[in-house]
């Protein structure tokens, strides 16, 4: 918010110690930087380790000699260099080389100090900025060792400047001539960013709170956002500095044990309120000088290796030594363009710096800069002395210049009073006829000088009116701004939170659904890896009992082997007791040879004995060996059941899991809903926001509508009861009359200058007037509102005289009254904040939600992926099995075998086989039972297949409804691609709508201009009238001298005429110019015969010309108000195209997320197309499987002997087949679950297709409100014009008005008798010309570099609004910017509430 600036007159006291200076004006002079040298004395440190100065001082000469600190050894040759300065200050304890005694305090104070304090009261600005190592004593020289300690010996500059500047404005304002203010600032620039010492902070809190540098062309460069505290006394100021140091960045280093760490800068700004008494006996107060004085305390250059800073002060030395060398390099630059001014130097680099850039004005620019350079004695610091002295004798090669800062009506009513003490001084021991006319001249002045101070006074109200004005508007205005930036990036905010919701709810939707798929498939593989092991495991266990009953079955054989065995040994004994008794009987021969038959059957029993008992062993071994097998099988068998507990578990696990998701998911959907009905109300509050600016809009119009048409004026009158009143009027006239005019004014709503021609009527308070108001008031408008007045300023006379009390208690309503509305405000305010705290914390609370989520997400993804790896196990433990299953598969063949060779030995079970046999063909007819079962179980799985084929074809069908859907997602984001470049067109010709309003405002700055030129032109007309009135005896022997002299001046105002052509901004309207002031001076010489007659006539029209010129400044505040309606609306129009340009940004991130979405569904899909590939592989080696199984079932069914047994296996079977297709019925109603899924996913593609397709039509409401808010502002841009072409034609009348002065006047010259007085006043006159040329040539410097200074402007605009950019991504720093400016909004709300109640 930008600040009004007060000029201030100079005060004419000599005798308070000010030099006075009569001779300035308002020209710049040029003046070099005075520079000062002061050496401390050495400190602790260097005094113990017993060091020499290497400084020598001269202070009669001001020189100061440095040498080298090298060893003399080898001969070495000492090196000195010796610097000339302004002044040179030595403080240690022995008298320095011209025998001068140690400096103090108060020595440095009355030589830097004190001119500083003569300057400010005489307007020029001034700068006192201390230089040097760290260390070196500049805080001490300008704060002093106790900023408070004022008496004292160690009392620093900036206290004692304070002391003398309040005991001056005492002095000056004891004079009763002029008031002056003061107002102080305190800044520091820490780490290349600048704070205020002095802006409001929590208690005990040190944050600091940031402002911006900014540079205005005439203004020069200012601090945006500072606060600056008025002060009455030296106790408030010592205050301030201590609070600021509180809060400013000090560290203790090696070098120093309270090292400034910033730079620091005490703003002191003056301000002066001159007045005088009417004729009317009003108190007219305009104001006058005005000044700035900054004392500047630099932090100190040091070197890291002796300060042995490490962290955070490494930094800091960083960006002190940085900023330091660029004011060393500034130094240089401004010291060789002063030297070589012929040379063609570009401009220094003030932007480099936030120091440089804050002494721009200073260095090289509208300033008296004093510098004081502190150095060190000791040769440790050698070479930071020695640069500090080369910087320091630079820095007096600099050549600011400097001008007084007073306005130019100001120093003119200025002067016209001097000119009348002047002429009252004159006036005593004069002839009387001579004092008679210069009374008539005093008189004249008189009235001039209270003519133009009333117009000044006028002109000062109403601009503070209109600056109050503007900054309501500007407050509303950027009120509204930041809450409908507040509601746009909630509104994007909510919609990127809904836009990340859905997306995570399709996230997790997908997870879930790829999870259950997953655990479907690996339940199915483990349910047939279950009925794999329980088929192989029954198959062994028949094996096992088929074994069993082998080995009984040849044990039974064994032993009825061993029977017959045991029967035959008995019988070869019968048949030895046989043999012996045929022997003994003589048949010997036959009993042998039954004997050796005997013995031949026996080896053979033997032998078969023996093969029967290796096949024994054999068997018992073989079947150990299955007994091993089938305990590891069962031991596999428990670590498979286990395995499966363990996944059951983790799948409880995971649908609990699912569970709690959905219960988010739920939480989640009402938080949408929540966050749906917050947007509404933003909504809601944005709309209620564009009405209020709405309506404020069009009573800006209605406003500028009356101040357009033409007033009208009335009459009416007011009447009052009462003897008491009747008695006012009479005991207090004047007094009453001002008053009534006031309250007539007020109750109107007109100026007090409307109301006129007001009579009270004798015998009774009547009081008739005359009201000028706007045409679009009526006169019974007038009346009902005098009416309803309750005419307090009235009141209050009449209270002060018969009822003060009663006057009192209505200031002290009325004070409450407006407490209450100030209080109202300030409890909406902060029901505001409170209401962005709240929508910040949601925030908050959303983003936590949002990385609880992500949390879950990725704990989800981790058990998943512990899933996979207890897959990978079982799918291991699997094909181990498989490798068991055939190498018991080899075993069992090789027990086939065996058992057909013993079948083939053993031909005596021959019947048992039959009867299995019998066995088999049962069992075969139940084998033929279960194969036509298993034939119905797999037409029905074929038929589950079939389904399955069925349902992804839907599948199919629903991903090209997807397709098909995408592709008009695609085609509405085209359509929406095609609105935003009709927006991107509408914009483009809004942008030109806004150069032509542009060019518009620049025309009507330059009518402007043209305006004020003229106004100059005629009051140098009228002052030419004026002395030509004066001068009527002249002769016209002085008319061709004039002629001649009026040429020449024709001839080099063409010339400058040709040097204002080069620019090209005031080039027609100086040409323009010229020539009428040409044209006027050459009817002046020709027509110098005017009378005296028409002088009456002439100062009715001057009075009509000032009306006019009232009217012409009112219609210019209007253009004003005008230009800065455009620029709000060009600002609001910024604002809608940067939400445009994150519109589409939004809709390319949406595209995107498309696109990403698409793929993932193509992704998803081939990985469906995989899955299903590996499902078919699975079903072909399932069945695979199934025929090995069967071969084998068949290939056992052959060695079944028992039935019941083989009848209850196919009972199994048949319970496991059926169980196999009660899962394909399920996976059946899983396909159908899914299969509705998916159609549900396609109604919310279809919904979200219905949303874009409202979005689309959203975007296109936009468009026609921009095409309406288009034609808005061409109709601005006509009225616009429309006011530009009123303008004109108010110059056109002024011009016309102008030619009949002129005219006036040539009447005047008519009747002329030029004498050589007047011939001496055209000589005065011709060098006034020279002198207005030289003003002019200065203009046409001044205004190119103005125009420099605009481009360099502009490019600090456009670094600072990249600098913005990079700022707006801080969130943090945003919220604090918001609280600050929130603060800042309440103060200038209690700022503008005091100015109201004043």
């Amino acid at each position: 918010m930008s600040s009004r600036t007060k000029t201030t007159p100079r005060p004419r006291n000599t005798a308070a110690g000010l030099t006075p200076m009569d001779d300035e004006s308002n020209i710049g002079e040029s003046e070099s930087v005075k520079v000062s040298v002061r050496v401390r004395p050495f400190d602790s440190r260097e005094t113990s380790a017993s060091l020499i100065s290497v400084l020598a001082m001269n202070s009669k000469n001001r020189t100061v000699t440095i040498f080298n600190s090298l060893p003399k050894e080898n001969n070495a040759i000492t090196r000195k260099k010796t610097f000339q300065f302004d002044h040179v200050f030595w403080s240690l304890d022995s008298p320095d080389e011209s025998g001068g005694e140690p400096v103090g305090q108060a020595e440095v104070y009355a030589t830097i100090g004190r001119p500083l304090v003569a300057h400010a009261f005489n307007g020029f600005n001034s700068c006192l900025f201390a230089y040097g190592q760290t260390g070196s004593g500049k805080t001490y020289t300008m704060m002093g060792a106790d900023p408070n300690a004022v008496g004292g010996a160690d009392a620093g500059v900036t206290p004692r400047l304070c002391l003398e500047l309040f005991q001056m404005r005492e002095r000056i304002e004891a004079e009763g001539h002029s008031k002056w203010s003061v107002e102080v600032g305190y800044i520091e620039v820490y780490n290349e960013r600048v704070s205020d010492l002095l802006a409001k902070r929590k208690k005990g809190s040190k944050e600091e709170v940031f402002v911006d540098v900014r540079e205005h062309p005439t203004r020069g460069v200012f601090i945006e956002g500072q606060e600056l505290r008025e002060v009455s006394s030296l106790d408030e100021v010592l205050g301030l500095i201590e609070a600021g140091n509180r809060v400013r960045h000090t560290a203790a280093t090696k070098m120093n044990d309270r090292s400034s760490r910033s730079h620091a800068i005490f703003m002191l700004l003056l301000r002066e309120e001159r007045s005088m008494q009417a004729a009317t006996g009003q108190t007219i107060t305009t104001a006058g000088k005005n000044s700035r004085m900054n004392l500047v305390d630099l932090a100190g250059s040091e070197r890291v290796a002796q300060s042995e800073v490490v962290g955070q002060q490494f930094s800091e030395a960083r960006h002190i030594n940085l900023s330091l060398t660029t004011l060393g390099r500034v130094i240089d630059m401004l010291a060789d363009m002063t030297k070589n001014k012929d040379s063609q130097w570009s401009m220094p680099p003030y932007r480099e710096s936030k120091l440089t850039f804050l002494l721009k004005d200073s260095l090289g620019g509208n300033s008296k800069t004093f510098m004081i350079a502190t150095v060190s004695p000791s040769g440790m610091n050698y070479e930071e002395t020695l640069s500090t002295l080369r910087y320091a004798s630079r820095a007096r090669d600099i050549v600011n210049v400097t001008k007084v800062n007073e306005d130019p009506r100001a120093r003119r009513i200025r002067e016209l009073e001097e000119q009348m003490e002047q002429m009252r001084k004159d006036i005593q021991g004069k002839d009387p006829a001579y004092v008679a006319e210069l009374e008539e001249k005093l008189r004249l002045l008189e009235a001039e000088t209270q003519k133009r101070a009333a117009d000044l006074q006028a002109l000062e109200r109403e601009r503070e009116k209109n600056e109050i004005h503007e900054k309501m508007l500007r407050a509303t205005e950027a009120e509204r701004q930041e809450l409908l930036s507040r509601a746009g990036a909630l509104e994007r905010q909510a919609f990127e939170l809904s836009r990340n919701n859905e997306k995570l709810l399709r996230e997790r939707e997908e997870k879930e659904r790829r999870l259950l798929e997953q655990m479907r498939r690996r339940e199915a593989e483990m349910e047939n890896n279950q009925e794999r092991w329980n088929t192989a495991l029954e198959r062994e266990r028949v094996l096992v009992l088929q074994l069993r009953r082998d080995c009984d079955f040849y044990r039974v054989q064994l032993e009825a082997m061993e029977s017959r065995y045991g029967l035959t040994v008995d019988y070869v004994e019968c048949l030895v007791e046989i043999s012996k008794i045929f022997y003994e009987k003589g048949a010997a021969s036959v009993m042998k040879c039954q004997l050796a038959q005997l013995r031949e059957s026996e080896a053979k029993w033997v032998s078969s004995m023996k093969a029967l008992r290796k096949d024994h062993d054999n068997v018992a071994v073989e079947r150990a060996r299955l007994s091993e097998s089938l305990r590891t099988m069962e031991t596999k068998n428990k670590e498979l059941d286990a395995a499966n507990e363990a996944l059951a578990v983790q799948l409880a696990q995971v649908e609990g899991e699912i569970l709690r998701l959905q219960d988010r998911f739920t939480n989640t959907v009402s938080d949408r809903d929540a966050l749906a009905e917050h947007l509404q109300v933003i909504e809601v509050t944005k709309a209620e926001l564009e009405t209020l600016y709405n309506e404020s809009n069009k009573k800006c119009e209605e406003f500028e509508r009356k101040l357009n048409s033409p007033p009208v004026c009335t009459h009416h009158s007011k009447k009052f009861e009462g003897e008491e009143w009747d008695a006012l009027l009479h005991g207090r006239p004047s007094e009453m009359l001002d008053v009534f005019t006031n309250d007539v004014s007020t109750a109107c709503r007109v100026s007090k200058d409307s109301v006129n021609n007001v009579t009270f009527a004798l015998g009774s308070l009547t009081c008739e007037f005359d009201v000028t108001h706007d045409a679009d008031t009526t006169a019974a408008d007038i009346d009902k509102r005098i009416a309803e007045h309750p005419f307090y300023l009235m009141q209050k006379l009449y209270d002060n005289r018969y009822g003060e009390k009663k006057g009192i208690d209505k200031a002290t309503d009325e004070i409450k009254r407006l407490e209450r509305q100030l209080q109202k405000n300030v409890k909406d305010v902060d029901e505001k904040a409170k209401k962005i705290e709240e929508i910040e914390n949601q925030k908050e609370e959303l983003v936590q939600e949002n990385h609880k989520q992500k949390e879950t997400n990725i704990v989800l993804q981790k058990k998943l992926e512990t899933n996979a790896e207890i897959h990978e196990k079982i799918v291991k433990q699997l094909h181990d099995a498989i490798k068991n299953n055939t190498s018991l598969t080899n075993t069992l063949q090789n027990l086939e075998k065996n058992h057909k060779n013993i079948e083939r030995e053993l031909e005596l079970v021959t019947a048992e086989r039959e009867e299995l046999a019998e066995n088999l063909r049962a069992t075969e007819d139940a084998k033929a039972e279960v194969e036509r079962n298993l034939e119905s179980v797999t037409a029905e799985r074929e038929e589950l297949v079939e389904n399955l084929r069925a349902t992804e074809d839907a599948k199919a069908e629903v991903e090209r409804n997807l397709e098909s859907v995408t592709a008009e997602r695609e085609e509405l984001v085209e359509n929406l691609r095609a609105t935003e470049d009709a927006k991107a067109e509408v914009e483009r010709n809004l942008e030109s709508v806004t150069a032509e309003r542009e060019e518009l405002a620049e025309n009507l700055r330059a009518t402007e201009d043209a305006k004020a030129e003229v106004e100059r032109n005629l009051e140098s007309v009228t002052a030419e009238r004026e002395e030509l009135a004066e001068n009527l005896r002249a002769t016209e022997d002085a008319k061709a001298e004039v002629e001649r002299n009026l040429e020449s001046v024709t001839a080099e105002r063409e010339e400058l005429a040709e040097n204002l052509r080069a620019t090209e901004d005031a080039k027609a309207e100086v040409e323009r110019n010229l020539e009428s002031v040409t044209a006027e001076r050459e009817e002046l010489a020709e027509n110098l015969r005017a009378t005296e007659d028409a002088k009456a006539e002439v100062e009715r029209n001057l009075e009509s010309v000032t009306a006019e010129r009232e009217e012409l400044a009112e219609n210019l505040r209007a253009t004003e108000d005008a230009k800065a309606e455009v620029e709000r609306n060009l600002e609001s129009v910024t604002a809608e195209r940067e939400e445009l340009a994150e519109n589409l940004r939004a809709t390319e991130d949406a595209k995107a997320e498309v696109e990403r979405n698409l793929e993932s569904v193509t992704a998803e899909r081939e990985e469906l197309a995989e899955n299903l590939r590996a499902t078919e592989d699975a079903k072909a080696e399932v069945e695979r499987n199934l025929e090995s199984v069967t071969a084998e079932r068949e290939e056992l069914a052959e060695n079944l002997r028992a039935t019941e047994d083989a009848k209850a296996e196919v009972e199994r079977n048949l319970e496991s087949v059926t169980a196999e297709r009660e899962e394909l019925a399920e996976n059946l109603r899983a396909t159908e679950d899914a299969k509705a899924e998916v159609e549900r996913n396609l109604e919310s593609v279809t919904a979200e297709r219905e949303e874009l397709a409202e979005n689309l039509r959203a975007t296109e409401d936009a468009k026609a409100e921009v095409e309406r808010n288009l034609e808005s502002v061409t109709a601005e841009r006509e009225e616009l014009a429309e006011n530009l072409r009123a303008t004109e034609d108010a110059k056109a009348e002024v011009e016309r008005n102008l030619e009949s002065v002129t005219a006036e006047r040539e009447e005047l010259a008519e009747n002329l008798r030029a004498t050589e007085d007047a011939k001496a006043e055209v000589e005065r006159n011709l060098e006034s010309v020279t002198a207005e040329r030289e003003e002019l040539a200065e203009n046409l410097r001044a205004t190119e570099d103005a125009k420099a200074e605009v481009e360099r402007n502009l490019e600090s605009v456009t670094a600072e609004r990249e600098e913005l950019a990079e700022n707006l991504r801080a969130t943090e720093d945003a919220k604090a910017e918001v609280e600050r400016n929130l603060e800042s909004v309440t103060a200038e709300r209690e700022e503008l509430a005091e100015n109201l109640r004043a």
